[in-house]
């Protein structure tokens, strides 16, 4: 049962603050509970997770909206997959009653914490993980799908005009895309269960062509990596360094057009160029 401060406070010193199985974790703001600590604690055999959050009048961080929408992203992918919703449950202040079992005959903890031996992963990995382990736990199907607004996950999609620039992996702080150079050429790859769908990528992006998708697709989070793009690499005439992905010399051609300098520019690299003029 995570619970904020204020209504920690509301049940001053009664013992036990909070009856039956739950296992009470006070935090400064219910704000601060993602959809990903809510998915490890089930992933890790909790039966049910509860949030107990002030009354409105105490709230002061005025986050109860997205709050509620963890909760209903949450509470939605236990239905879709085809467990009970009541695993997760958010309470006004006030005791709450029993916990609802998630099913398949998992453990609550004791009032004191006895037993409780649950670890949350803070890292952009905590979430899939967790996912994976409840998919495997309850046998769900691979093609499970959920489009939602409070998502912890993202799906990028890369619309044409790309030019494997790198703006958007070096933007991502998940680590979630990276350029991949070999012999072939240069590719943009994208690992879902990285992704957190900050749409950061999408900001830096200079043609603006990708696209996101707050959704759990347990398909591509058990992916190891995509391709989103790939081009050839030019190399140049004079070493055989490789230049620059061929969209975006042709980006550059379309602007430049007949200027004499794209002439060097398309066929040397960047030292190359140096020794021309």
């Amino acid at each position: 049962m995570f619970l904020c401060r204020n209504a920690a406070r509301a049940f001053g010193d009664s013992a036990p603050p909070i009856p039956g199985g739950w296992l009470p974790v006070e935090i400064p703001c219910l704000a601060m509970v993602t959809p990903s600590w809510v998915l490890q604690c089930l992933g890790q055999g909790t039966a049910a997770v509860g949030l107990l959050r002030c009354e409105e009048k105490d709230c002061r961080f005025g986050e109860r909206s997205g709050l509620e929408g963890s909760v209903d992203y949450c509470r939605a992918l236990l239905a879709e997959m085809g467990l009970s919703r009541e695993a997760v449950q958010l309470f006004d202040s006030g005791v709450p009653e029993e916990p609802s079992p998630l099913g398949g005959g998992l453990p609550v903890a004791g009032a004191n914490g006895a037993g409780a031996k649950t670890h949350v992963d803070f890292s952009p990995l905590g979430a899939g993980g967790a996912l994976l382990k409840l998919a495997a736990r309850h046998s769900l199907p691979p093609e499970l799908l959920l489009t939602h607004p409070h998502s912890p996950f993202g799906m990028i999609e890369v619309l044409a005009g790309c030019t494997v620039c790198g703006a958007c992996a070096s933007a991502c702080p998940a680590g979630a895309q990276a350029i991949e150079r070999d012999e072939e050429g240069v590719s943009l790859a994208f690992t879902a269960s990285s992704c957190v769908g900050c749409a950061g990528c999408l900001e830096v992006c200079p043609e603006n062509i990708m696209e996101l998708e707050k959704s759990t697709d347990l398909l591509a989070l058990r992916e190891e990596k995509r391709t989103l793009f790939s081009d050839t690499m030019p190399r140049c005439e004079n070493c055989g360094e490789p230049i620059a992905p061929q969209a975006m010399l042709d980006r550059i051609g379309s602007i430049l057009e007949d200027h004499p300098a794209f002439a060097a520019l398309s066929k040397r690299c960047i030292e190359c160029r140096k020794t021309m003029f």
